[in-house]
């Protein structure tokens, strides 16, 4: 069932066994191809572990995880394929290579066992040196994925940790600092004669306040998305509701925490556009939609919301004249803690506002575009978003 290998496959120069290559588990009902694997492969310097019997391979894994699984199909009770779903089912075990060992050599089994999702497939009878060239490609493969994943993580993680300890700090500052100077203010009688600057004060700490109450409510949000809430609320609470009404209640609860002198644009049709959806989620989506046009797009230029009908859907489009973003970075712009141009302009929020907004709109079924335009006669750059719903029959 195992051929002696080549000359190539000879034990390695004591130069090359100094550092272990890797965790192996070997699986197969055959002693003899057990003990012919193991000892091949710790004369190469794998850490090996056989396991003759598939059940106790399921429990050597929850002690130890190997670096890469070779596992034979035909086993009396529980066979390879079976264990190959069980262990990829598994959220720690389903990226660890898996290279099934079999006779089954016909060209409609080897594709049915590569169907299964298996790394890679050795037939017996096999070479060592052919076994021992598949196990470096996968675990080379592995670690490069490892790597990548790795430094993909920490780059995201170093994203979070800049934008929190930012968006942290400075509303606080703003509050700590402002009333503590306003308790000042308030036993000094002098200052007590002064309104002016215990309303700049105030004004500070309530702005501080508001921006912290606007952090905590995009991780609920994100707590929701992450843990499947929101797509449970929304199959539970969706609606019929007028596209109007969700225009308005976003406006009114936006304009609040806009900048002083902002104006929003919106006129309601003599007629109504009705659509399916859960009312809280599309609110927040046009709050984040409505917040972002607010911070870039200056306050001569009102923010102009219109609507349109388009066959069976109704369009909703929010119109500022803020710097845009090319296709590239709307992409990323999209993703969870993420921001353009963070370290060359102040920006408040986390990074949150677009995926949260892009989340709902696709929950809802909806669709969602972001469009740069030209430049108008200002030479001043105008950014589109547009919100598409199928509408509701008309009653």
């Amino acid at each position: 069932m195992v051929q002696q290998e080549s000359s190539k496959g000879q034990a390695p120069k004591a130069a090359e066994r100094r550092e272990n290559q890797g965790k192996i588990l070997v699986i197969d009902d055959n002693e003899s191809v057990l003990i012919a694997v193991r000892e091949f492969l710790q004369t190469h310097n794998y850490q090996v572990t056989t396991v003759s019997n598939p059940m106790k391979s399921i429990e050597s894994l929850k002690f130890e995880r190997p670096d890469l699984i070779i596992c034979d199909i035909m086993m009396p009770g529980v066979d390879g394929r079976d264990l190959h779903a069980a262990i990829k089912q598994n959220p720690e075990w389903c990226t660890i290579p898996f290279v099934f060992l079999t006779a089954l050599s016909s060209k409609p089994d080897i594709q049915k066992g590569k169907a299964l999702g298996c790394d890679d497939y050795l037939t017996k009878p096999f070479e060592l040196d052919e076994m021992l060239a598949v196990i470096k490609g996968k675990l080379t493969l592995a670690h490069a994925r490892t790597n990548g994943s790795k430094v993909r993580l920490d780059s995201f993680r170093k994203q979070v940790l800049n934008s929190l300890s930012h968006e942290f700090k400075t509303p606080l500052v703003a509050v700590c600092t402002g009333s503590e100077l306003l308790r000042e203010k308030i036993t000094d009688t002098q200052d007590q004669q002064n309104p002016e600057n215990m309303q700049q004060l105030l004004d500070s700490i309530q702005h501080g306040a508001q921006r912290l109450q606007r952090l905590v409510s995009d991780f609920i949000s994100l707590q929701q998305i992450e843990s499947g809430a929101a797509a449970v609320s929304f199959s539970k609470m969706r609606s019929r509701i007028a596209v109007e009404s969700l225009i308005e209640q976003a406006i009114e609860f936006t304009q609040p925490n806009m900048r002083t002198g902002r104006v929003v644009n919106f006129e309601r049709g003599p007629k109504p556009h009705f659509i399916h959806v859960y009312s809280v989620q599309m609110i927040e989506a046009l709050r984040q939609l409505l917040s972002n046009a607010d911070k870039f797009s200056p306050l001569e230029h009102p923010i102009q919301i219109a609507l349109a009908r388009n066959g069976d859907k109704v369009k909703m489009s929010i119109h500022d004249h803020g710097p845009g973003m090319t296709k590239e970075e709307l992409a990323y712009a999209q993703e969870m803690f993420t921001q353009i141009d963070r370290e060359k302009r102040e920006q408040q929020g986390a990074g949150l506002g677009l995926a949260i907004a892009s989340y709902y709109v696709d929950l809802n079924q909806g669709s969602i575009q972001f469009e740069r335009k030209a430049a108008n006669a200002d030479g001043q750059t105008e950014f589109e978003v547009t919100l598409e719903f199928a509408l509701l029959p008309e009653c």
